[in-house]
């Protein structure tokens, strides 16, 4: 595989932050497998409108318009509801033509092989595309230009100004801006505040309290100390993730990313 900016913990970080792309339909190779090189079926890139500060991406306004949506935790009320709409108020003439599902890759693989992607998708959950195959392939599209228009309510205000520094790092791909998050999830560990009260369990502060706890709670019978959403067993890896730097350094992340020899095995 080429030297690419592409953290493959971008693979874990996808439930924490829901991504969005507008992929180039110029590139025709599956995204199943970073399997190198650009535009091999020799297509070419869908026609595009004028290009204005309310249109930096040169929308055409003669085409249809298609969304495809995770339908997950999310669902898809968010885009047919507020976002869809407001994107007619200002684009009147653009037929958009709504799809939601739960298996992304599974759907729109073929697409892609097929030289036919959408022009917007939000690719997520446990069947999404993978990004770093994607931007290796040459399938996203460039969207630098978003970056510096100016945001939907305040044309004084540039779109970078009104995203997260970070949205802007996890969606740069050697050096391009090609993918656009718009959740960022704050994690947390939930208990039972009724639970912890009819046992007096005190709730811990610190991590050596929360190990404490959980010896004792084993220990009582009455619950597991600890689990997590076995229908959706991807959410733990952040947990695992952060506990393994925590004890043994950003090392052990980058040892992970890199695909290094040992690194799942490694003591942390």
């Amino acid at each position: 595989m080429a030297e690419s900016s592409f953290s493959r913990r971008e693979l874990l970080r996808s439930a924490a932050l829901a991504g969005l792309l507008l992929p180039a339909a110029a590139a025709l190779s599956a995204c199943a497998s970073p399997a190198g090189g650009g535009n091999p079926g020799g297509s070419q890139a869908p026609a595009t409108g004028a290009k204005t500060a309310t249109n930096p991406l040169g929308i055409a306004e003669d085409r249809p318009f298609e969304v495809v949506i995770f339908d997950g935790g999310f669902g898809d009320a968010y885009a047919r509801d507020i976002h869809e709409p407001l994107f007619k108020g200002k684009h009147a003439k653009v037929e958009i033509k709504h799809t939601a599902t739960k298996e992304i890759a599974k759907t729109l693989q073929p697409r892609f092989a097929g030289g036919d992607p959408p022009e917007f998708i939000n690719n997520s959950g446990d069947n999404a595309m993978d990004f770093g195959a994607l931007a290796q392939d040459g399938q996203l599209q460039d969207l630098g230009a978003l970056l510096d228009a100016p945001s939907w309510d305040d044309p004084g205000v540039k779109v970078r100004d009104t995203i997260l520094p970070s949205a802007i790092e996890l969606g740069t791909y050697d050096g391009t801006f090609s993918v656009l998050n718009y959740a960022s999830t704050v994690w947390g560990i939930w208990y039972s505040k009724k639970l912890f009260g009819d046992n007096d369990w005190e709730v811990p502060k610190t991590w050596d309290e929360f190990t404490a706890l959980c010896e004792k709670i084993k220990k009582s019978g009455r619950a597991a100390p600890f689990t997590y959403a076995g229908k959706h067993p991807f959410y733990i890896y952040e947990t695992i993730l952060t506990l393994s730097a925590k004890i043994g350094g950003a090392d052990v992340l980058k040892n992970i990313d890199n695909l290094a020899d040992g690194a799942w095995k490694a003591e942390p």
